[in-house]
């Protein structure tokens, strides 16, 4: 296939109107213009499951959408609740589909929805509100960033939670059906290093976790008794580097071999091999085609990359090679203020 139908959101201040449709051309190497599908507030995230597509609304109090994508000209909203706390940025719904969960970074807290046979919440979320501080000014709270739903030791399922403002990542086993508790603090990172988000190997199991405020990519693996061993610790930026960037994003190639994050600042994607025992080596930092890489996705079985640039209101497309290093083909997209990309 060609012609890649992409789903973009963002913040919402003028022009942006909510959620939007265009398509990347992977012959020709162009992007179509953005057309409006959904409108909403601060759509800062968004995820597809089946027909439906959850979305977060980034306002306070915070507020969870279930859209019915119907044709490829608009959404319809199924629901609307409230998200638990104030300004979630991530969800995540489990394998079997039963359970979605979201993280409210300014309320430092994480919701965890039970879903019906087609896909909506049944009632209010259980919500697990964290409690304490960090080191630094924007460490004044928790800030629950990332969640995944995933197997502790034991193959017990449970969330993990990513609290950018405690330095710390909380396991919650599913204790009963529908109940989610025991909390388990598996990874207290060093002061500052601000967690942001994680990825777990698919087949060698390790969980490599990216720093925001460091700027420091870790390599750790799960345990007997649940918690993590850090075994690697290496930087995003080239050493030459000196001025302010802050990590956003972390994915796993589809086949395994390399992992990717994003600086923002530095304006950047480092694109690091995986070795036999799951440490990494950095193969390349290359620039993302714009200012402050929010996120990035996967196209065509991982064989194209597309960056969405937050402060540039642009999106770049890039050929992944055999070597998993990236290669620019100067394709440009223009969309205010992106804040996640994701083919439709």
């Amino acid at each position: 296939m060609a012609n890649f139908p992409l789903i973009v959101g963002g913040y919402t201040d003028e022009p942006s109107q909510g959620i939007y449709r265009l398509s990347y051309n992977a012959q020709a190497h162009t992007f179509s213009q953005a057309k409006l599908i959904a409108n909403t507030h601060n759509p800062s995230i968004a995820l597809k499951h089946g027909a439906l597509w959850y979305v977060v609304e980034e306002t306070d109090p915070g507020k969870l959408h279930v859209f019915q994508n119907d044709d490829n000209n608009s959404w319809n909203c199924l629901a609307t609740l409230d998200s638990g706390g104030a300004s979630p940025c991530h969800l995540a719904i489990n394998a079997s589909a039963s359970h979605l969960a979201v993280a409210n970074y300014m309320g430092g807290s994480i919701a965890i929805y039970s879903l019906d046979e087609t896909g909506l919440p049944q009632s209010s979320p259980q919500v697990i509100q964290h409690y304490g501080r960090g080191l630094t000014a924007r460490q004044e709270a928790p800030h629950a960033h990332y969640v995944v739903f995933a197997d502790n030791y034991a193959q017990q399922p449970g969330i993990y939670a990513v609290d950018l403002g405690l330095d710390q990542i909380i396991w919650y086993a599913h204790i009963q059906p529908g109940v989610w508790g025991d909390a388990q603090i598996v990874l207290r990172a060093p002061a500052g290093d601000g967690p942001r988000h994680m990825a777990i190997h698919p087949t060698n199991g390790k969980i490599y976790v990216l720093n925001e405020l460091s700027n420091i990519l870790s390599v750790h693996e799960v345990t007997a008794d649940g918690s993590w061993h850090t075994q690697q610790r290496v930087s995003t930026l080239p050493a030459s580097f000196s001025g302010e960037n802050i990590s956003a994003h972390i994915i796993i190639s589809e086949n395994g071999q390399y992992v990717y994050t994003s600086n923002r600042g530095h304006h950047s994607i480092a694109v690091f091999k995986i070795r036999v025992d799951g440490t990494l080596e950095l193969l390349q930092i290359q620039p993302c085609g714009g200012l402050w890489p929010r996120y990035f996705t996967f196209l065509d079985a991982g064989t194209r990359l597309i960056v969405a640039h937050e402060h540039s209101n642009s999106l770049a497309a890039f050929i992944v090679k055999t070597d998993g290093c990236l290669q620019d083909t100067q394709a440009r997209g223009s969309v205010h203020k992106p804040t996640f990309v994701s083919e439709a």
